[in-house]
């Protein structure tokens, strides 16, 4: 299965990693089965109205890609970062 992953509908730079599943099971043929029916393959975020798509993790290389670890441990010391619990952001200046 190979899908063009467009970089009008996606970044490949950022700070969190998107990588395809590659579990083992059910998925390959759910897969072939949609596309028996006639569902294209498609990039789940580009502007398509149906379709399937492999399972997409926010992993790297196999391991678990969080935000926290991906955004913020690296700049947590920043005298103009405040992080507090249970709030909510209204504005980011």
């Amino acid at each position: 299965m190979i899908v063009d992953y467009s970089a009008k509908y996606r970044g490949f730079d950022g700070e969190i990693m998107i990588e395809e599943s590659d579990i083992e099971g059910v998925e390959p043929d759910f897969i072939a089965a949609a596309q028996e029916i006639g569902l294209p393959l498609i990039d789940p975020n580009a502007p398509y109205d149906l379709g399937v798509f492999k399972v997409q993790l926010t992993t790297s290389k196999g391991v678990r890609d969080a935000p926290y670890m991906s955004m913020i441990r690296s700049i947590r010391s920043r005298k103009t970062l405040t992080i507090r619990k249970f709030s909510t952001v209204n504005k980011v200046r």
